[in-house]
């Protein structure tokens, strides 16, 4: 009984496949591009796994030959941090560094940012 339940399943998955794989190109285009601009982070979601999860958008968007502009990566990647970011975005946006940002190294500037923000409220 388990192995039957164990094949419709595969089945069902096989079919999703085929289903997914037979849309046109711009069908497939247009569903990556309608993702990006609601996209927001998920509840109980890290940073790594946003990151991960718009990288992977960003990566499918560009094969299909869409490239976001670096200020429109960060603008859209710091719209989608949820609520509890609010107050470091507002000090990062203060930081001049912050118009120059790479969306490659944002993870690194947000981490320095805050050991930076740390020492500030130390102090």
């Amino acid at each position: 009984m388990f192995e039957e339940m164990e094949n419709n399943e595969l089945v069902r998955i096989n079919e999703w496949f085929e289903e997914v794989w037979s849309l046109k190109y711009e069908d497939k285009k247009n569903i990556y591009v309608k993702r990006f601009e609601p996209f927001l982070c998920k509840k109980n979601e890290s940073l790594n796994q946003l990151k991960n999860r718009y990288d992977e958008l960003l990566d499918n968007l560009k094969e299909f030959k869409i490239r976001k502009l670096n200020p429109e990566q960060i603008s859209k990647f710091a719209e989608a941090l949820p609520l509890e970011w609010d107050d470091f975005l507002i000090e990062l946006k203060k930081d001049s560094s912050f118009q120059v940002f790479i969306y490659v190294s944002l993870s690194i500037s947000f981490k320095n940012m805050i050991a930076k923000l740390i020492r500030k409220r130390k102090i």
